[in-house]
């Protein structure tokens, strides 16, 4: 899948800056190529969010012809720029919750960064992360509105090397505190492994969300 949406910015880097031609340079106020495949039990619903559009027909090619709905693209800028402050908004991410932890082996202070494994690190995790993003997770019942809908492990090869990936699947109920960072936060990603189908934060009307 990687290399399915890499193949449709040819011509960009991951932060959508031409790599023939006019030589833009790299901002990341432009945002990042940033994508997530959910899951319907047979059919699977791909969103990518980058700095310029893709191509859609290499995506068809090497993925397979639309089932149900076809591809559709649309300008983001409007709805970023309509968020507000105290907004309520349903949201979904695939993160790749992990934490850092000092290797006193190395002698240099260098960390390893190691991914959280139970639900209870993960939802920690996002809840942690909220602030940083501009955000509150909406809390009713004295619980935060806030579920992991999906865990997995993932492993695959990359440059001779074995990757070992965990990610979570969240979907909850947000307040917007500050739109500006919020609006950073969406088209830069949340967390690592963003190459990989995590970081892209949708949202969605509350009664939308799956809670």
């Amino acid at each position: 899948m990687h290399g399915s949406i890499q193949a449709c910015f040819a011509e960009y880097d991951r932060f959508g800056a031409q790599l023939l031609g006019d030589n833009l340079q790299k901002q990341t106020t432009r945002g990042r190529i940033l994508w997530r495949v959910d899951d319907h039990g047979k059919l699977a619903s791909l969103y990518i969010l980058s700095p310029v559009e893709p191509n859609i027909n290499l995506i068809v090619r090497d993925l397979g012809e639309y089932t149900e709905k076809p591809c559709v693209t649309k300008y983001y800028a409007p709805f970023l720029q309509s968020l507000k402050k105290d907004q309520i908004w349903g949201f979904r991410l695939r993160g790749n919750p992990t934490h850092a932890v000092v290797n006193a082996s190395r002698g240099n202070g260098r960390s390893n960064i190691l991914g959280h494994v139970t639900a209870e690190q993960q939802i920690n995790w996002m809840m942690n992360k909220a602030h940083m993003l501009g955000v509150e997770i909406i809390i009713k019942n004295n619980a935060p509105m806030l579920k992991i809908s999906d865990r997995r492990v993932s492993s695959f090869a990359h440059a001779n090397t074995k990757i070992t990936l965990n990610s979570a699947l969240f979907d909850g109920v947000l307040r917007v505190l500050d739109p500006n960072i919020l609006a950073f936060s969406i088209i830069n990603g949340v967390g690592r492994a963003k190459a990989y189908g995590c970081g892209l934060l949708t949202l969605a009307k509350p009664n939308d969300c799956l809670l």
